[in-house]
């Protein structure tokens, strides 16, 4: 499966509500998410930004020989969650990681938006062999990274984001960006520079306008056929009794 259609994919699986997905890919990948629990954040939106990440996790056929996921949380300091290898052999598995996010005490959190720290973090403790990364080129190396805002830049020292992102793109890692917000809260042009390519960068001002975004891009970069079943879930509940239905992507 080419990078675009795996990016497509996770799209439709992180920014659809009231959806999650069962095993959307099943191409071995490692999976890094870096998440955004600064200040801006809130507590109120805190259990969406639970919900999508889970979302992601679920959207891979996470296992011992499939997708390995690895979770990092960053606002003012930074946290390495999940390592690649933190769950091994039967322990590997979706359920295990998401009950480590759902388990996030946001009041430990909140204060100001350090990407850079977290992009340096997921390059050190993560993409290597202590944190579990695979060496083979056959596994995926992705890394997406959520915001709802800048990076800080007014408050000490920081690195930018292209040059603190540089060092994951040289392990061959695709760096992506998903933004919440408008040209008043996130810098899209940065995240950009800090992304593989323009095109690995998401924008939307809404959760609804989201939804919408990652049918359109799927529709517009995936370039075979996929069929997979999409369990149903009220935004209100971190789990529930799924409804199925199928979707086809032609």
């Amino acid at each position: 499966m080419k990078l675009p259609a795996l990016l497509a994919l996770l799209v439709v699986a992180l920014l659809q509500p009231e959806e999650t997905s069962s095993q959307v890919c099943s191409k071995p990948s490692d999976v890094a998410l870096l998440i955004d629990a600064s200040g801006s954040i809130g507590r109120r939106r805190w259990p969406k930004v639970v919900e999508f990440t889970q979302a992601i996790i679920n959207s891979f056929n996470v296992s011992e020989e499939g997708s390995h996921v690895g979770i990092i949380l960053y606002s003012t300091k930074t946290e390495l969650l999940v390592k690649f290898n933190t769950f091994q052999g039967s322990e590997l598995t979706a359920d295990n990681i998401n009950a480590k996010v759902a388990a996030v005490n946001y009041r430990d959190w909140g204060g100001l938006t350090y990407i850079d720290r977290a992009l340096k973090l997921a390059n050190e403790q993560l993409f290597s062999p202590e944190g579990g990364m695979r060496a083979s080129k056959d596994i995926l190396k992705v890394a997406v990274v959520f915001t709802d805002g800048k990076q800080t830049k007014d408050k000490g020292p920081f690195t930018e984001l292209q040059i603190a992102s540089q060092p994951l793109k040289d392990k061959d890692v695709q760096v992506y960006g998903l933004g919440i917000g408008d040209e008043t809260t996130i810098d899209v042009q940065e995240m950009q520079e800090m992304a593989n390519k323009p095109e690995n960068v998401l924008t939307a001002k809404t959760f609804e306008e989201l939804k919408n975004l990652a049918a359109q891009i799927t529709q517009g970069v995936c370039e075979i056929k996929y069929q997979y079943v999409i369990q149903v879930y009220k935004l209100s509940k971190c789990i529930g009794d799924p409804g199925k239905k199928v979707i086809q992507f032609n």
